[in-house]
């Protein structure tokens, strides 16, 4: 008779359980709890045992060896004319496993046999066969290496790597507890390797001491992954070892990594006090010791038990899976000391996606670091925006008028020349004039004293559109503008006037079929005078000049000189049809004839540009060459490749929808949205390759880099080291937004005589919906791209020095070439203090990029993009204030993100 393993009362001996367990029990699970292998298959598929004379297997004679029982081949037998065997290793209901020669390879291996009664069961050598195919998809050095499957006489085996040593079942029965230094080696060894093969997706599923060896020189290997199956393809929950099953996979609900973490919890357990963590000696009393949480602390078991152990092992014991470690790798970071970082480097291997995630410092900012930071970079974004302001042209002119006076004064000035009719659509906003902004670089006399655009003409101009049609631009992701869509159809309006209302042009398409009245009715020129606040006394008759955008019945033209600026000529021109004004314009000393002519650049801006376009053909070709290689090598970040690219795409059609026009003729508008959804999806598949490209050679030379931004695409957003580096570039962007406004008061100071003004981007008058857009387009792709744009290149630096500071001097020295076109060559002023500041900018990125990492680099683009792309004010009264406050909001909300995201403790 025997004891039933579950209520210790009397069975026959060829029972395990009484038939009241067995009625109580799943059908399906194991009954033994701590033994080697203790996974059978389901009764129903279980064969018949085989008859004991079975023949044994063997190329050649094998040498006797008489009252001690070798298994089925004695030492020498020679298998599949390769295999010689030395000795058994083991044998359990999982199988047999020998110690044999490789006599091709001259190398010592393990071979694995099904056992005698179940090798030709269906089940089994399905499990069979899918513990080579899993396990040779990990490839880590604490994870047994599996090389292939083979037969002999019918029989299938296994080959694996030999390892020369223990398991640590054994070792712990032998000398109990380890010591702590060298249990923190083997837990950090295990986490390693349950990583790995968490990685390539494969679930353990029976993780415990008997399957875990450790060599002649404390290296730890994961071996028998008979029971592993890819996360998510579970057929059979209970196949495991019932005392090493976490409480979901112990009662049929389901397993997961988070199964795996709780089996390598209760590993822990024992390497670091010596005994189980469940004390449990039958099924049922297992089954009672989970729903009451009976375990005993570690610390209660070994006293001066380092804490942060006793927390990394109840961490992983949890009952519920969601408050369990996400990964193994967290778990390794958690421990004292832990760096699988620096391991997983100093043994020459890419540290995964998620190691990198895991690894690095965990402590939050203090509180008064944080504010001190906080405060600091407030204040030099507070002093580079004021000083920035002071160059704008939105703060040099009267900018008192807000959009709705100036649109009315348009139409007023329509509705004064003769065209009252109701247009089906219209359009406002603001440009700026860049002739005259380049004509008074060049030409410091024009001004004397004076600020140049305090006076008319002010540099800005308000235009207004009318349209018979739905006024759409031509291009497909653009903006209606004063020239798209183009002044082709007849009743269309364009009318411009000068921040202070007063008329500076006036354009109207004349009908394309119309009866000539003969003679024409004579026109209101004076009414143009009066409009524009102009004094006729001052001008006198000339030849015309310049033509109407279309058909014209009489002409004018007149000269003189403003009574702000007697010293300035000025032209005007005008044209009408049949007794209405269809054109005026204010012609002024740098007005070119833009249709007859192309846009002015030097020598030296187009050989840069040239070189721009070759750099970035250059790159983009490198890296989706790259980003295949990579792909098919299995080295890529999909799961961040594919967030990044998700965001990208978002931001772009948030961007559509809250910038662009839209049209109330659906054919129309849907053609518009399939264009955006083709510039989101090029935006999201250039990200998406060159992040393939870029973030495995990152990982492998500089994975510190990655450290907030692989944690920020997985997820963990309210992350210290994401607020760091959040912060980090919000500091930077705010340095350079600081370099780029005393750009001009140094050139003054060293004597440059030039007048300049910073224009901003006009489009955010258009309201706080627009401001929305172009956050969204800035943060999701614009930033990112530069980023991005940048580390690649350094990495492909790197991969030519090896020093750093000669990456970082050489990724400086070029970026300052390739960007010197945008911001010193071809600008006004000492050419040397351009460059000098250029060369400042640029090391602010480089260094960033190199010193703190990816996520800073895109915190530094975005802070300067959106600082620059503002006509900020700081006059709390003007109209535009409240949009721009918004801007200003986003920019703080920046800020406090990282402040707080720095103060917040991580979680794995």
């Amino acid at each position: 008779m025997a004891a039933c393993a579950s209520c210790q009362s009397e069975v026959p001996e060829d029972a395990r359980v009484c038939p009241a367990c067995a009625a109580r029990l799943p059908a399906d699970l194991p009954t033994d709890l701590f033994d080697a292998d203790t996974v059978a298959p389901p009764r129903a598929a279980r064969p018949s045992p085989r008859p004991a004379s079975r023949p044994r297997s063997h190329d050649s004679g094998a040498l006797s060896s008489s009252g001690v029982d070798h298994g089925r081949f004695e030492p020498g037998t020679i298998l599949a004319s390769r295999y010689r065997i030395v000795a058994r290793l083991g044998q359990g209901v999982m199988g047999e496993v020998y110690r044999a020669d490789d006599l091709r390879l001259a190398q010592p291996v393990a071979l694995k046999f099904l056992p005698a009664t179940v090798e030709r069961d269906p089940v089994r050598l399905g499990q069979f066969h899918g513990e080579v195919r899993l396990a040779r998809q990990i490839s880590h050095k604490n994870v047994c290496r599996m090389y292939d499957i083979g037969e002999v006489d019918g029989l299938p085996f296994l080959t694996m790597e030999y390892v020369d040593g223990e398991d640590l079942s054994t070792l712990l029965r032998r000398i109990g507890r380890l010591p702590a230094d060298k249990a923190l080696d083997i837990a950090r060894q295990l986490c390693a390797g349950l990583a790995a093969a968490h990685e390539r997706g494969v679930l353990h599923r029976d993780l415990k001491p008997a399957n875990v060896m450790i060599d002649g020189r404390g290296q730890v290997r994961i071996t028998d992954f008979g029971l592993a199956a890819v996360a998510g393809e579970v057929e059979r929950v209970r196949e495991g070892t019932p005392a090493y099953m976490a409480p979901e996979q112990l009662s049929g609900q389901g397993v997961s990594v988070q199964s795996d973490l709780y089996a390598l919890g209760l590993v822990l357990y024992e390497v670091f006090t010596g005994r189980r963590a469940y004390a449990a000696t039958s099924i049922a009393e297992l089954l009672r010791q989970h729903q009451d949480a009976a375990i005993v602390p570690p610390a209660a078991v070994v006293p001066d038990l380092d804490p942060a152990v006793e927390r990394a092992i109840l961490w992983c014991l949890e009952a519920d899976p969601a408050r369990r470690p996400k990964t193994a790798l967290g778990v390794a970071a958690s421990l004292p000391g832990g760096d699988p970082l620096a391991a997983a480097l100093a043994a020459g291997e890419t540290p995964s996606p998620e190691m990198v995630a895991a690894a690095g410092q965990r402590q939050a900012a203090t509180r008064a670091a944080v504010a001190m930071a906080t405060a600091g970079i407030l204040a030099l974004l507070a002093a580079g925006i004021a000083l920035h302001a002071r160059q704008q042209l939105s703060n040099r002119i009267p900018f008192d008028k807000p959009p709705a006076v100036l649109a009315d004064r348009a139409q007023q000035a329509l509705a004064a020349l003769g065209y009252a009719e109701a247009p089906v659509d219209t359009h406002w906003g603001f440009y700026v004039d860049g002739d005259q902004l380049r004509y008074v670089r060049e030409h410091p006399e024009y001004a004397g004293a004076g600020d140049p655009f305090a006076t008319r003409p002010h540099g800005a101009l308000f235009f207004h559109r009318g349209s018979p049609r739905s006024l759409m631009p031509y291009s497909p992701v653009g903006a209606v503008s004063v020239n798209d869509p183009p002044l082709v159809v007849s009743g269309m309006t364009l009318v411009t006037v000068d921040p202070a209302g007063r008329l500076d042009g006036v354009h109207v398409i004349p009908p394309q079929h119309a009866p000539a009245a003969s003679p024409p009715p004579p026109t209101d020129w004076d009414t143009l005078f009066r409009l524009a606040a102009l004094d006729k006394a001052r001008f006198v008759p000339a030849a015309p000049e310049w033509l109407p955008r279309g058909q014209a019945d009489a002409r004018m033209a007149w000269t003189g000189t403003l009574a702000e600026r007697p010293q300035l000529p000025v032209r005007l021109e005008a044209a009408s049809w049949q007794g209405r004004v269809t054109f005026f314009q204010i012609v002024w000393p740098w007005t070119r004839a833009a249709r007859m002519q192309e846009a002015e650049s030097t020598p030296g801006q187009r050989l840069l540009t040239g070189v721009n376009v070759t750099f970035f053909l250059c790159l983009l070709i490198v890296a989706v060459v790259a980003s295949r290689r990579n792909v098919r090598a299995g080295r890529g970040d999909h799961r961040g490749a594919l967030t990044l690219v998700t965001l990208a795409f978002a931001g772009q059609m948030t961007a559509w929808l809250f910038n662009d026009p839209h049209s109330a003729d659906p054919q129309l508008e849907l053609n518009r949205f399939f264009s955006a959804v083709g510039e989101a999806l090029f935006a999201g598949g250039l990200l998406y390759a060159m992040y393939l490209a870029l973030e495995p050679a990152v990982r492998r030379y500089w994975p510190d880099s990655l450290l907030g931004w692989t944690r920020l695409l997985h997820g963990r957003i309210a992350d210290a080291r994401v607020g760091r580096d959040v912060l980090a570039g919000v500091a930077g962007g705010a340095a350079i937004l600081l370099l780029l406004a005393v750009r001009w008061p140094l050139q003054a100071a060293l004597g440059y005589q030039g007048r300049i003004a910073e224009a901003g981007n006009l489009r955010v008058y258009e309201g706080p919906a627009y401001v929305v857009g172009l956050f969204a387009s800035i943060l999701s792709f614009q930033s990112v791209f530069n980023a991005m744009w940048c580390v690649f290149a350094i990495v492909v630096i790197k991969r030519l020095l090896r020093q750093v500071w000669l990456v970082a001097a050489a990724a400086s020295l070029l970026f300052t070439f390739v960007a010197s076109g945008q911001i010193f060559v071809g600008q006004p002023g000492h050419l040397w203090l351009n460059f000098l500041i250029a060369a400042a900018i640029v090391s602010v990125i480089v260094g960033l990029a190199l010193r703190v990492g990816l996520l800073a680099a895109v915190a530094t683009f975005v802070t300067v993009n959106w600082t620059t792309h503002m006509p900020w004010t700081i006059e709390t009264g003007r109209w535009d204030f409240p949009v721009l406050a918004v801007a200003m909001a986003f920019l703080a909300a920046l800020t406090g993100f990282g402040a707080y995201a720095a103060r917040s403790e991580s979680a794995d």
